[in-house]
């Protein structure tokens, strides 16, 4: 049933005007607000505007935005920007303004290409700059580190990702590597799970079924086992002198702050769980005793996912070791109670009641060079 109300907003969504060529874009005529736009993840709304169409310039830094016109899209433009006309409701051509102030168009390709064909003059646009994301924002080093050019890239990605459509393929998101590399960013799982929830990833595929596309993206994004320029303490003698000039640790020895008895292990990824065995066996040992131990681990690894990967494999390991050795024999020594009529319940071993502290050498460009890094067990 249609409604007056429906009428009405019907006529007004697709009511036109016709706009004077001999003057800028007039913006009582904008209709739209800065909210009818995307909510971009790294750009903030400055207000509409007019700008002559051949100032306009495209950005060639919107890599994934495909370069291939859609021609029902385009056809249906070039008709309803026919003889001038503006659709009042439409919403303009998007700029963004860069730290230099150029300007570049990076959405409504299509529009644009409409009013060039219909010798447009003079086009309306809605301004963009980037956000500045303050330190209370989990991940702020990395987007603020992103360049112009980055920041396009991942907001054309976005817009593909909420418009609606299946635009957005796997693979066009692939491109997030790309700046990555150029922006010189370290590529850990944090960093990139950072950029693809900013490219808009998970709105893309926000179905519990899509979780193995999202973790396809974000497998593509780690490979890279290529040496890095952005990591460090990775030679023999530099995490050897790193250990040596902070008494907070040691090389198998006491700490010279509080005595505690202190160990190193150096990850390589193929002995994970040997490794993960010694730091239990340590910590079982120190448990008798009533002392506490302190581990502190570097890795060999030569870029920065595999550095962060070795460091997750052993926390994983610790746990694995537990629940499926330790806490497993406990429960079998409750079934074998049970299966004589007495009902005994032991206290298991968590990860947080081990007598251990475990620390990481500072390995990744961002880390703080003079200080461990405590892992929360």
């Amino acid at each position: 049933m249609i409604t007056q109300h429906n009428e009405f907003y019907y006529f007004m969504t697709f009511k036109k005007v016709k706009i004077d060529q001999k003057k800028e874009f007039p913006r009582d005529q904008i209709r739209v607000c800065g909210d009818d736009g995307p909510d971009y993840p790294l750009l903030e709304f400055k207000g509409f505007g007019s700008r002559p169409i051949k100032e306009i310039k495209s950005t060639d830094a919107n890599y994934p935005r495909k370069v291939e016109l859609i021609q029902t899209k385009l056809e249906a433009l070039i008709a309803s920007t026919a003889n001038f006309m503006w659709m009042v409701f439409g919403f303009p051509i998007s700029l963004f303004i860069d730290e230099n102030g150029e300007e570049w168009q990076f959405d409504h390709r299509h529009l644009l290409k409409a009013m060039v064909i219909n010798n447009w003059l003079h086009a309306p646009i809605a301004k963009y700059e980037r956000k500045i994301i303050d330190e209370s924002v989990d991940g702020h080093e990395v987007i603020n580190k992103l360049s112009s050019n980055s920041v396009m890239t991942l907001s054309g990605l976005f817009i593909h990702s909420i418009d609606g459509t299946d635009n957005a393929k796997m693979k066009d998101y692939y491109v997030i590597s790309k700046c990555i590399s150029n922006d010189n960013i370290p590529r850990t799982k944090k960093n990139i799970e950072i950029l693809m929830d900013v490219a808009g990833v998970n709105q893309r595929f926000p179905c519990q079924n899509q979780k193995g596309t999202i973790g396809t993206i974000r497998n593509h994004l780690l490979e890279n086992k290529k040496p890095s320029q952005r990591v460090f303490n990775t030679s023999k003698h530099e995490y050897v002198d790193w250990v040596k000039s902070h008494t907070l640790f040691g090389l198998n020895n006491r700490s010279k702050v509080d005595n505690v008895l202190t160990y190193h292990k150096v990850l390589d990824g193929s002995f994970t769980y040997r490794y993960a065995n010694d730091i239990l066996k340590w910590c079982f040992a120190a448990w008798m005793k009533k002392e506490t131990i302190r581990v502190c681990a570097s890795s060999k690894a030569e870029c920065e996912v595999q550095i962060e990967s070795d460091r997750q494999e052993m926390v994983q390991a610790l746990k694995d070791i537990l629940d499926n050795t330790v806490n497993w024999y406990i429960s079998w020594v409750e079934d074998r109670f049970h299966n004589i009529g007495m009902k005994v319940t032991l206290p298991k071993v968590e990860m947080d009641q081990l007598p251990l502290e475990l620390w990481w050498i500072p390995q990744i460009d961002g880390e703080d060079k003079d200080e461990g890094i405590r892992q929360p067990l």
